[in-house]
């Protein structure tokens, strides 16, 4: 009878115990696939790696989790001032202002740790690449937007785990806005952070070419002297003497001007910036707004 008795409690501890077990591992398995969800949808927002998680287009289709997340592009205009930081559709700029950009991470507490900064601009139905002074970096500070259209920042780290893109429109300026007229006889056009550019007073005959001339953001997206049949005549009768040539220092050294032969195959001298066919003043004049921007002079 004892023996009996032991055994059934012995097989009523066996069925609890698997039961228990079983019990355990239905748990386990239902918390180990439900967690990777919640951290996603912390990563990457109410839509969980969606298109529209972590910021205004972050994480989307991300299948590495960010650990910074929401990770937000913002911009400001540069106005010398600590401005707040908004959203690229609040943002309202005019050609030959400037922006500044951050890549925010951990909801606008920290920047994006290992950032990667990639930069486009579209006009015209033309996308190009905008060439940031230091692509790994989480901040860009005072870049100046010259052409009218659509910009695009996208900032992500590394691994690429963390992802957000914003862009801003950019509204058609004027000469003034963008460009000024510069030198003693008018007869540079610069950008307008440039336009203190001091020259001696010389008259030169071509220097009268200029004055008629519209002084504005060429299609390379360099301030200058729109040409026309008018302003190529004009510099041809005044006979354009070559104009110093860019180099690596602050002082150009003199070179020639480049040949019809030349740019008709679209091969121009190094020293035709604007590649309009010729070196002359208004080759100096980029020269010296590039090399002012790049020394932070």
């Amino acid at each position: 009878m004892n023996i009996h008795m032991q055994k059934k409690y012995v097989v009523a501890l066996l069925v609890f115990l698997f039961v228990a077990a079983s019990a355990f591992v239905i748990w386990f398995s239902l918390g180990a696939t439900q967690s990777p969800q919640e951290i996603r949808g912390q990563a990457y927002g109410e839509s969980g790696g969606g298109n529209t998680g972590g910021g205004n287009t972050g994480g989307g289709g991300n299948t590495v989790t960010c650990s910074e997340a929401p990770v937000n592009v913002q911009f400001r205009k540069w106005t010398g001032q600590d401005t707040p930081w908004i959203d690229g559709r609040q943002l309202e700029l005019k050609a030959g202002e400037y922006v500044e950009v951050n890549c925010f991470a951990k909801n606008g507490t920290a920047l994006l740790s290992n950032p990667r900064m990639s930069a486009t601009v579209t006009a015209n139905g033309k996308t190009e690449a905008i060439t940031l002074s230091n692509p790994n970096s989480a901040e860009v500070r005072k870049l100046q937007v010259l052409k009218t259209g659509t910009y695009t920042f996208t900032c992500k780290n590394a691994s690429n785990s963390c992802s957000d893109t914003d862009q801003f429109a950019v509204a058609g300026g004027t000469t003034s806005d963008a460009c000024k007229r510069a030198g003693c006889s008018g007869q540079l056009c610069v950008a307008a952070n440039a336009a203190d550019l001091i020259t001696t007073c010389e008259w030169k005959p071509e220097y009268a070419c200029y004055q008629q001339a519209e002084c504005k953001v060429q299609a390379n997206g360099q301030c200058g002297f729109t040409p026309s049949d008018t302003l190529t005549q004009c510099l041809n009768n005044a006979g354009v003497s070559p104009t110093p040539t860019p180099s690596a220092s602050a002082t150009p050294t003199p070179a020639a001007s480049a040949s019809p032969t030349l740019c008709g195959n679209g091969n121009y001298a190094a020293s035709d910036l604007n590649r309009d066919c010729r070196t002359d003043i208004q080759d100096y004049a980029i020269f010296f707004n590039d090399y002012r921007q790049s020394s932070g002079l």
